[in-house]
Formats: structure tokens, C-alpha cells, sequence
């Protein structure tokens, strides 16, 4: 990756942090691997071992999870583990990828974006979930 692209994930990890600040969301980004959001402490977790263009897209996906639990699209059972929990799961995840697509555009950060990376990165997410919601005992990620 050349030092223009790089320079340009990182004024979009600038821009999606500080609009989060905006909707009193705080962003962390952590040694541990996994990229979470917090939803009762307004807090997304980005882990820093990833590259960069894997920071902004998961960093995306999270802000996506903020403004799918905070305009109550979608509203699962944190305590439950059966089959309808998981498919709640996977459709907040769904949603979230979506989500976070409308925010790169209101940023006027989605025109930088390569598509082809972009819908690479959400299918192998997406297909992780999607295997874990039909076998979760057996299912351990790829």
C-alpha cells in the first residue's frame, strides 16, 4: 500500500472518530485482537494489530453496530443462545455492514473506498457469522 492510500485511511479513521465523538461514542484502539462496540458503555474497541484499511473498515462496521442499536432497528436477546438468537445476530450483522456503508457516504469518505476490497472484507466477515449462526459448537473461524 503506497503512503497516499495509507495517508487517506488514516484522515478517514480521523473523520469516522470524530463524528463517533459527535454521538458520544469513544473509540479505543487495543493490542487484543477482536473489534467490539459496547453499546451500555459507548465504547468501540478497534484492536491495532490489523492493517489499516482493516482498521477503517472495522471501525465502519462497529459505528454501523451504534446506529443500528441506537435507532432500534434491531433488537435481539443478549441472554439467549438458540437458533434465534443467532440468526438475530446474524441480521444485526448485516445490517451493521449496511449501515456502515451510509455512514462512509454522509462522511464523504465512500468514494476512496475500493468496492471490490470493501465487499471482500464484508462477505469474509459475514460468511464467519453465517457458519457460526448454523454450527456454533463446530464452527471456530477459518
Amino acid at each position: 500500500m503506497n503512503e497516499d492510500v495509507k495517508n487517506f485511511y488514516d484522515i478517514c479513521i480521523d473523520k469516522v472518530c470524530d463524528w463517533l465523538e459527535e454521538e458520544e461514542v469513544s473509540v479505543e484502539f487495543i493490542s487484543e485482537p477482536g473489534n467490539f462496540y459496547y453499546y451500555e458503555d459507548g465504547i468501540i474497541s478497534i484492536c491495532s494489530h490489523q492493517s489499516i484499511k482493516s482498521k477503517l473498515f472495522s471501525l465502519l462496521h462497529e459505528a454501523g453496530h451504534h446506529i443500528v442499536r441506537k435507532n432500534k432497528t434491531w433488537a435481539n436477546n443478549p441472554k439467549r443462545n438458540n437458533k434465534d438468537y443467532r440468526v438475530g445476530v446474524l441480521m444485526e450483522e448485516v445490517l451493521s455492514w449496511s449501515t456502515a456503508e451510509s455512514i462512509a457516504q454522509e462522511l464523504d469518505i465512500w468514494s476512496g473506498i475500493d468496492d471490490k476490497e470493501w465487499n471482500k472484507f464484508v462477505k469474509k466477515q459475514l460468511y464467519d457469522y453465517a457458519c457460526w449462526t448454523a454450527n456454533p459448537k463446530k464452527y471456530v473461524g477459518e
